[in-house]
This record gives C-alpha cells, structure tokens and sequence, in this order.
C-alpha cells in the first residue's frame, strides 16, 4: 500500500515538475499553427511574432498586427505613421497548470496552455496606448482554442478627447487543426468626442460559425446586427445609420458551392439628400467549388503580396483558365431583392443570371448562348423626372422602350436567352463578342 502511494505521488510529482516544460514546447508550436492560419485566411493583415520568451512553467508572448494594403493604409494613416495593434499574452502551461492560479481566470483544468492578452495601440512612432479589455482564453490538449473578451463598462480621457463605452462580451473558438472557428457575443454602445468632432456606435451583435472546406475556403454562418453608426464634426453632420443586418450561410453541396446573404439597412442618412434604406437578398448556386478555390487562393496570394496592386494587376492572366472552367461548370446568381428606399419613392429590382453547363473549348460566345438572364425594374416616376433634368441618357432610355410608364413608376422587365435580349415585351438582338 505504502509503495503504491509513493509511485503516486512520485507520478504526480513528474506531471506538476516535469509536463510544463513538455506542454510549453507543444502550445509554443500549436501557436505558429495559429499565425500562420491567420496569415493564410487573413491577407488583408500581417501578423509577426515580436518575442516570445517560453519558460517553463510560464512564457510570454507579444505579437503584432498590422495592415497589409497600401490603400487602405493611405486611408487610415493619411501621411501619418501607420498604427498597429500590439497583443501581450501570458501563457501558464502543463497538465496541472498550478501557475494560472494567480490569474483571474485561473484553473487545473488539464491543457496546453491557458493564456491572458492585453491589447495596445502602437501610434507608428513607438508610443504605446492600452486598450480596454482582457481576452481570457485556453487551449485543450487537442489544440482547440476557447476563449471570451471581456470588457467592463468605463471611460477613458486623454488630451484628445474622452472615450465612453459601455462594456463587451465576446466568447469564440477555434481549432488551428480543422481551421473551425466560431464567434459570439456583442458589444455594448460606445462613443467619443473630441472637441466638435463626435463618433458613437450602437449595439453590435454578431454569432458567426466557419469551417474550412478542402477546396481552400471556409463556409459558415453568419448573423450579424449593428444599431447605428453616427459621426459629426466641426463641418456637421457626417455619416450615419441605423438598423444594419447581415444575415448569411454557405455550404458545400457535394463539389458545388452554394450561399446565400440577406441585408437590410433600415436607414442611411446621407446630408443634403435625406434618408435611404437598402435591402437584398442575394443567392449563388452550383457553383463549381474547386475553381472558386483556386481562384480564391490566387486573390488571397496576390492581395498579401509585397505590391498588392502590381499583383493584382497581373491576376487576371493567373485566374483565366480556372475562371473560365467555373463558368462553363454552370451556376446561378440571383438577387431576389435589390431594393433601395429613397425620398423620392422606392426603387425595387429582382435580377438573375443561369450559367448552363457547356462542354468543349470554352468561347464566351459560347457561354452567353447558353446563358439566360433577367431583371424586373421598378423606379418611381418622380426619381425618373429627376434623372431626365440631370442626365439627357434618361430620355433616350424612355424613348427605347427600356423604360415604360405605368402608373406612377416606370418599369422595366429584360429577358435574354440565346442571344436575343427582350425588353418590355420588345426583341433586340445584341451583338455576340468575336462576331
């Protein structure tokens, strides 16, 4: 009895003492696994490891994120240093991670690690801001990810201005071996002013579920809500809306790659205009999911290249040959509702194009003999009037036929298959690219 108790504890001494050191290297290398996943799915951002120090009951890590495009860059940084985002993370690691126990969200709970990020703002000059918030996360010994970000509602002012929010919770998982991931939670009100200079943003909800396909692209859901965006300044009134969903799903149907997104912005105030809504309602179907992949993975390469725009400039002689496969693969691309709400009235639309799946050489002739498409346009007469004081094209559409009155809109239903295009009942044949 007395032999057994010691092989115990002497077993239980090797996993406290020994398994951290073990377990750190494995969490250190479930980590690159994760960085590079994000530098695949991400191209938009660029993540590198700043340092990481692994010890053997502890390690710490800091890493930073920064934006890949030039444009987008220029948009934000406007001649300034460009900031970035700095994540400092503490890893307890081992079988019995004793050391997390100092934490807040500290646990024996066996595992690779359990981990506790802080988040700064780096200025582009060095100078270092903290964010509010801590993410609190672990990673299972299978090397799945679960973790929750957590911020208390506070305030924060500086000589710029004054930061209000009014706390968040997200929780999220991901599984760096499968490349699932999901995202749940919201984001209370927030809001900051800067002299006359004012920006608030409402409620932000969001439950996302994606999982990696073998053709190099996730599929998923997507459920997402903002209650209003609002930003003033000295000039006044700047942008702002109100009530913006997302809804969205996609799926691999056997080789074919099917989705579908539903939107609604209730109101979009836009000055001097006055307010506008937008809805749709958008499908694909059946397409062939092997040259989407192909096709995604060549944007993807191209947009983290070292001059994305050179890149992408060159992309289309990378993608022809898979995109012209994915056309003659056949699908569909449907908006069962594009309509836009204006002051003068609402503009209502329904459009569709079928690919049919062709053999052979590909010719775009070809393709659009086999294709059918249309569209029913609904535009209000006042909107219409409007366009004929500004624009002379207006009248000659009417005078076309391509736009009817009825009533008190104009409408328009085209039709075209087999290379003959009708409009409001009327053919007109159009000309065939190489004809």
């Amino acid at each position: 009895m007395k032999r057994s108790i010691v092989i115990l504890l002497v077993v239980l001494a090797l996993i406290i003492l020994i398994s951290p050191g073990i377990v750190g290297r494995l969490a250190e290398k479930n980590l690159a696994q994760e960085i590079e996943w994000a530098k695949k799915d991400n191209p938009d951002f660029l993540v590198t490891t700043e340092k990481f120090n692994r010890g053997w009951f502890t390690s710490e890590g800091t890493h930073r994120v920064t934006l890949r495009d030039a444009d987008l860059k220029a948009a934000i940084a406007q001649g300034e240093s460009m900031p970035s985002l700095i994540i400092d993370t503490r890893f307890d690691h081992g079988l019995v991670p004793l050391s997390s126990m100092s934490q807040a969200s500290g646990s024996l709970k066996p595992g690779l690690a359990r981990m506790v990020s802080t988040l700064h703002v780096d200025d582009g000059k060095g100078n270092l801001t903290d964010l509010p918030g801590t993410i609190y996360s672990e990673t299972s010994l299978t090397g799945e990810t679960t973790g929750r970000y957590v911020l208390e509602a506070g305030s924060r002012e500086d000589n710029k201005g004054v930061a209000t929010w009014a706390g968040a919770d997200l929780r999220f998982v991901a599984d760096s071996s499968s490349r699932d991931l999901s995202l749940k939670g919201e984001v209370q009100p927030w809001s900051y002013r800067s002299g006359a200079d004012t920006a608030s943003v409402g409620l932000f909800k969001i439950d996302a579920k994606q999982m990696d396909t073998e053709y190099g692209f996730p599929v998923g859901d997507l459920n997402m809500s903002i209650d209003s965006l609002v930003v003033g300044g000295t000039a006044g009134p700047g942008a702002e809306f109100h009530k913006l969903s997302i809804d969205g799903s996609s799926t691999i149907d056997g080789e074919e790659l099917n989705a579908r997104t539903q939107m609604i912005l209730e109101r979009l105030v836009v000055p001097g205009f006055g307010d506008v809504g937008i809805a749709f309602d958008g499908v694909i179907s059946d397409l062939d999911a092997a040259s989407v992949g192909r096709i995604s993975k060549a944007v993807n390469a191209a947009r983290a290249s070292d001059d994305p725009q050179a890149a992408l400039g060159d992309l289309f002689g990378l993608i022809q040959q898979d995109l012209e496969t994915l056309l003659a693969a056949g699908g569909e691309l449907r908006f069962d509702k594009l309509d836009v709400s204006l002051p003068q009235g609402q503009i209502r639309s329904k459009l569709g194009v079928t690919l049919a799946e062709t053999s052979g050489p590909f010719s775009w002739p070809g393709l659009i003999l086999a294709s059918r498409a249309s569209a029913d346009v609904e535009i209000p007469a006042a909107l219409v009037e409007m366009g004929r004081q500004m624009s002379p094209e207006t009248d000659g559409m009417i005078q076309m036929g391509f736009l009817q009155l009825n009533g008190d809109v104009y409408r328009m239903e085209a039709e075209f298959a087999g290379g003959l295009l009708t409009v409001n009942g009327v053919p007109m044949p159009i000309p065939l690219p190489g004809q």
